[in-house]
């Protein structure tokens, strides 16, 4: 007798969603994402398909290029490509709905690319979270090194957060995406909302709150 029970798969963290004051913190769990490197003199051939099917070239090192409509596939809410090195990058594909079909979108882009770059599947192997609001920089800023406040919009970076390796999209002045690696998901989110908690915690108790030493 055949079973009736399914497999449905699970986000890193869980579908994790929290404001902290006006600062919202949000698992993104409906993302393909796929490697891509350029083949040596490739370049050229490259960018001709990235326009054709995504009109999109490959981004600058540090860079990221973003378009919110693709001839590829009617199911994509934004294409964006991270310049993470100068012949690598990491192509990301946000569905309109967590349907399940990542499967399929993956085979579609692995079919318009694979003539022109080396692509591996990395869909699974990150946890992303979106921090926006007024306490992003200061949360950020925190626990890794980049001067957030001084980035331009669409500016990428790899950095720590604590010990932890994160890519870091500066999405606007108050809004960033973070990936980090799915083995140490947990450890990624208790650093982002403990920062977040603190910073909240400390802009929302004024001077007046805290105890003195004062005798009356």
């Amino acid at each position: 007798m055949a079973s009736s029970r399914s497999l449905t798969a699970e986000s890193p963290l869980s579908g994790f969603s929290h404001t902290y004051a006006h600062t919202q913190l949000s698992e993104i769990s409906n993302l393909v994402m796929l490697s891509v490197a350029v083949p040596r003199g490739g370049l050229e051939a490259l960018n001709t398909e990235l326009s054709a099917h995504f009109e999109l070239s490959f981004p600058a090192t540090g860079h990221s290029v973003i378009n919110d409509k693709s001839p590829l596939d009617s199911s994509l809410s934004s294409v964006t490509l991270l310049g993470l090195q100068m012949d690598q990058c990491l192509l990301i594909a946000d569905q309109k709905t967590n349907d399940n079909a990542s499967h399929s979108l993956v085979a579609k882009i692995n079919s318009a690319l694979n003539t022109v770059a080396y692509l591996s599947d990395q869909s699974d192997n990150y946890a992303v979270l979106d921090i926006q609001g007024p306490s992003m920089v200061m949360a950020m800023e925190r626990i890794c090194s980049l001067n957030l406040s001084e980035l331009d919009t669409n500016t990428v970076s790899r950095t720590l957060v604590e010990h932890l390796q994160v890519i870091v999209q500066k999405q606007s002045h108050d809004q960033v995406r973070l990936f980090s690696p799915r083995s140490s998901a947990n450890s990624f989110l208790h650093a982002v909302t403990t920062s977040l908690e603190n910073v909240t915690f400390d802009n929302a108790v004024p001077d007046t709150a805290l105890p003195t030493n004062n005798p009356r």
